[in-house]
């Protein structure tokens, strides 16, 4: 770990603990004066801008859902086309890439629902290739300890 004075966005770290509602520019908390309400000096157009902003934000969050929905259709449909030796090589390399993303994704400072989306898609993806060791896949293949 590093400390704050190492850490180039120490703003965002401190933030990202605490959750995506706090992310973003300085707190104007910081800067009011003792006593002072965030509410003061705030006019109608400055929350309609910040709205404005919300709303823009939300929009870029559902385009870019739609863009990993439509590369997970694509990434599904080539594991379920691939021949059975090429399976196991990428079997293979989705674990070691897997293992170093999640080893990086544990020394950042991501935020936990990252972490958990990552570690959901990860199983599933696991699932859909097959498990390297057996055959999870339906097609009568697998280790042949059957019997």
């Amino acid at each position: 770990m590093t400390d704050a004075s190492s850490n180039p966005l120490p703003l965002w770290a401190n933030r990202s603990a605490q959750g995506p509602a706090v992310l973003g520019s300085q707190d104007r908390a910081d800067q009011l004066a003792p006593g002072a309400s965030l509410d003061e000096g705030v006019t109608p157009r400055m929350r309609l801008e910040e709205m404005d902003e919300l709303r823009r934000l939300g929009e870029q969050v559902s385009e870019l859902q739609g863009s990993l929905l439509a590369m997970e259709c694509f990434v599904n449909s080539l594991a379920e086309a691939l021949p059975e030796e090429s399976r196991l090589v990428v079997q293979a390399f989705y674990a070691s890439e897997s293992a170093a993303f999640r080893t990086a994704l544990m020394n950042s400072t991501a935020p936990e629902p990252t972490v958990n989306a990552f570690e959901r898609d990860v199983q599933r993806t696991i699932r859909l290739l097959g498990e390297p060791d057996g055959d999870h896949g339906g097609d009568g293949g697998g280790d042949g300890d059957d019997e």
